[in-house]
């Protein structure tokens, strides 16, 4: 398995993971990053935080494939992630809404959490579902 560097190594090392895990369920895991500058006004925990529930939910819902590009545009850090599904997720006010009652209480913590971080640097969080999910976060972290 090839390794990322971002230059982060909290980062690197949930990608590793993510990458594993797929590897194991047949889903083919692409991500393309720069190397990070440093500085970067994210904590290492809010790092890992962000990342590890964008790539659980991928990998949860993934049928094949997860693309992850990470990129510095004007400034800003943009992390775009689409995904294939087994599953068409509903979306309501780019927000994921789970149809299985069960789920209700457990679901969607995690892109809550994702939701106030990005919130936090006042960036902008994006989710389209079509033939793939796409979600497209743009933060102010420089």
């Amino acid at each position: 398995m090839i390794p990322v560097h971002t230059g982060v190594d909290i980062v690197d090392t949930v990608i590793y993971e993510a990458k594993e895990k797929a590897e194991q369920r047949n889903i083919l895991l692409v991500v393309e990053t720069p190397i990070l500058p440093s500085g970067l006004k994210l904590e290492d925990r809010e790092f890992c935080v962000l990342f590890a529930n964008l790539l659980n939910n991928a990998l949860e819902a993934a049928k094949e494939q997860i693309r992850l590009n990470i990129a510095i545009t004007a400034g800003f850090l943009v992390i775009e992630m689409q995904n294939d599904y087994k599953e068409k997720p509903v979306v309501k006010n780019n927000h994921f809404v789970s149809e299985r009652e069960q789920d209700s209480l457990a679901h969607g913590w995690g892109m809550k959490i994702i939701e106030q971080i990005v919130e936090k640097y006042q960036g902008e969080l994006s989710i389209r579902v079509d033939m793939q999910v796409s979600i497209k976060i743009l933060m102010d972290v420089l």
